[in-house]
C-alpha cells in the first residue's frame, strides 16, 4: 500500500469516526429534548433516557470497537 492509499484510508476512517461521534451527540441531544418534553411530548421520558444511554455508549464505545476492527483488518492485509 503506497502513501496515497494509506492517506485515503485514513481520511475515510476519520470521516466515519467523526460521523459516528456526531450521530452519538445527536442521540444525546434528542434524549435531553425528550426528557424536557420538547421532542415527542406524548412519549414517556423513558424514551429520552434511552436516547441518552444509547448516545453516551455510542460516543465512548464505538471508537474503541472501530479501532479494534481496523487493527484486525490491517493485520490481515499485511
Amino acid at each position: 500500500m503506497n502513501s496515497d492509499e494509506r492517506e485515503a484510508l485514513a481520511k475515510k476512517r476519520f470521516f466515519l469516526l467523526s460521523a459516528m461521534r456526531f450521530a452519538s451527540v445527536i442521540f444525546v441531544m434528542m434524549g435531553i429534548a425528550n426528557v424536557g418534553g420538547r421532542l415527542f411530548p406524548d412519549a414517556a421520558p423513558y424514551l429520552g433516557y434511552g436516547f441518552l444511554l444509547v448516545g453516551a455508549l455510542d460516543f465512548f464505545l464505538i471508537p474503541v470497537l472501530l479501532k479494534k476492527a481496523w487493527a484486525k483488518q490491517d493485520a490481515n492485509k499485511g
